[in-house]
C-alpha cells in the first residue's frame, strides 16, 4: 500500500475514544508511514487518562501516543498548531480530524489537512453524547470502554443460598455475561491436596484473579455485569476461614463495585458434589456478615428471598433502576 505522507497526527481529548476516533485513526494510519495520536487532557475529566490511553494502545497497537494538558484555549487553533509543534519538535505531513477547526490547526503548523467524516454519517456520535448517556450509546464503545462504563451488579450469599443459580439467570435475563467464582475453583484445587488449612495470602490471591476476570468478562458485557461474587466477598470468606481481614485483602476489593444482591438463606441447605461446602450451621452467622459488612462500607445493596421467582423480581427492578438512574460515571 502506497502510504500518502510520511508522518501524521491526529489530535484529540478522546473523551471517551469511540468508534468514530478510532475509524479517524484507522484513516491516517492508512494513509501514513508514522501515525502520533495526541490525547489532551484536563485536570477536572471524569475518565481517566490512563483508561483513554490503554484503549487507544489496544485498538490502535501501531501508533505512538503522547499525552498533553490542554493549555491553549479549546477555540484558539493557532495557539494550538504552536504548541503541537513545540510538543513534537517537527513539522507534521498531515493532520487528520473531523472538526472545523481541523484546517486552520493544520495550516498554523504547515501541514495538510484531512477531513474526516465531518458529518458524522459513518458514525453519527460524540464524546459528549456518550458521557451523557454511555449506556445508551454502548454499542460505539470498544472492549475497554465497554469494561470502564458496564454496570457491574454483584451476587454474594452464604454456601447453599443460590447465589450462582441467581446469578446465571439475571446473565440470561439481560443477555450478558456471568463472571464465575475464581474461588471455587481454587477451593477445588486446594482440597485436591493434603491438608485443609486456609492462609490469608490464598485469599489475597483469589481476590486478585477474581478482579481480574470481572474485568475481562467485563469487555463482554452488554451493559450489565452479572458478577457471581467478587474480591470485596472473598475478604468476608477470608474471615471465616482466617478469623481476620487485614486492610490489605480489603484494599483489594472495597472500592470496585458498589451494587450487590445479598442472597438469604430461608431455602434448603444442599451439599455439593464435591462435599466443599461448611454445612447448615454456619449460613445464618455468615449472612449476618456479608449483610454487616456492606452496609459497613455503604454499598448500594438489596436482600433477596422466598422462591426463585419471588428472588429474580426483586432483583430485577432493583437492576432495571440501577441501569435508568445510575449510568452516569
Amino acid at each position: 500500500m502506497i502510504k500518502n505522507f510520511r508522518k501524521s497526527i491526529v489530535c484529540g481529548k478522546f473523551y471517551p475514544p469511540h468508534m468514530g476516533h478510532h475509524a479517524l485513526i484507522d484513516k491516517a494510519v492508512n494513509a501514513s508511514e508514522e501515525v502520533i495520536v495526541l490525547i489532551c487532557w484536563r485536570a477536572d475529566e471524569t475518565i481517566p487518562l490512563e483508561v483513554r490511553v490503554k484503549c487507544l494502545q489496544e485498538e490502535h497497537p501501531t501508533v505512538k501516543i503522547i499525552s498533553i494538558p490542554c493549555i491553549p484555549e479549546d477555540n484558539d487553533s493557532v495557539g494550538w498548531g504552536k504548541y503541537t509543534l513545540d510538543v513534537l519538535g517537527f513539522i507534521p505531513d498531515a493532520v487528520f480530524s473531523s472538526e472545523d477547526y481541523g484546517e486552520l490547526y493544520a495550516k498554523s503548523m504547515g501541514a495538510t489537512h484531512i477531513m474526516v467524516d465531518h458529518d458524522r454519517k459513518m458514525f453519527p456520535i460524540s464524546g459528549t453524547i456518550i458521557r451523557e448517556n454511555p449506556l445508551k450509546y454502548f454499542d460505539y464503545l470498544s472492549p475497554t470502554m465497554r469494561s470502564y462504563y458496564a454496570v457491574r451488579i454483584v451476587i454474594v450469599g452464604a454456601e447453599s443460598t443460590g447465589t450462582t443459580t441467581l446469578a446465571k439467570a439475571l446473565s440470561k435475563y439481560y443477555n450478558t455475561v456471568c463472571v464465575p467464582e475464581y474461588g471455587r475453583t481454587y477451593a477445588e484445587w486446594k482440597y485436591s491436596k493434603p491438608g485443609r488449612k486456609w492462609f490469608i495470602d490464598e485469599f489475597k490471591h483469589i481476590a486478585e484473579e477474581q478482579n481480574k476476570l470481572e474485568d475481562l468478562y467485563a469487555r463482554n458485557a452488554n451493559r450489565v455485569l452479572i458478577c457471581d461474587t467478587d474480591s470485596f466477598a472473598t475478604a468476608v470468606w477470608c474471615w471465616r476461614y482466617c478469623n481476620n481481614i487485614p486492610e490489605s485483602l480489603l484494599n483489594i476489593g472495597r472500592n470496585r463495585n458498589q451494587f450487590y444482591i445479598l442472597t438469604m438463606d430461608d431455602i434448603p441447605f444442599v451439599q455439593d458434589d464435591e462435599n466443599l461446602r461448611d454445612g447448615e450451621h454456619i449460613r445464618h452467622e455468615m449472612m449476618k456478615k456479608f449483610n454487616n459488612m456492606l452496609l459497613q462500607y455503604d454499598k448500594i445493596m438489596i436482600d433477596v428471598k422466598r422462591s426463585h421467582e419471588e428472588r429474580m423480581d426483586s432483583a430485577i427492578k432493583f437492576i432495571d433502576n440501577i441501569l435508568e438512574n445510575s449510568w452516569v460515571k
